[in-house]
């Protein structure tokens, strides 16, 4: 399975420099993509994939919080952190945490109040 990275989170870490950026990463079991973890196995995958990415750039993510019913990790770091992270075969999809646009989408053909 093809991991699907959103553009506006390509482009955050190109403008980052060093800063530090928030993505919001699924997980799913490199052999079994389609099947949800349950949520002890969530937190057991996120553990051993985060724990990779710091053996393999050699420093931990800034702030990391597991959601574990969806298994799901937001992730607070630098770029080189967050392009290791998303190369892993665990990594199914990954989004920024903060983005430009806005996520309030106005009503059509409202009636005048």
């Amino acid at each position: 399975m093809a991991v699907k990275i959103h553009p506006e989170l390509l482009g955050q870490m190109e403008r980052a420099g060093r800063s530090p950026v928030q993505a919001v990463v699924q997980l799913r079991a490199a052999h079994q993509p389609e099947v949800i973890p349950s949520p002890e196995d969530a937190v057991r995958l996120a553990d051993i994939v985060l724990d990779r990415v710091a053996a393999d750039v050699g420093h931990k993510a800034m702030r990391t919080n597991v959601l574990r019913n969806l298994a799901t990790v937001i992730v607070e770091a630098d770029p080189d952190y967050l392009r290791a992270l998303i190369a892993q075969p665990e990594v199914i999809s990954a989004i920024p945490n903060n983005t430009a646009e806005s996520p309030f989408i106005p009503p059509k053909g409202k009636r005048p109040e």
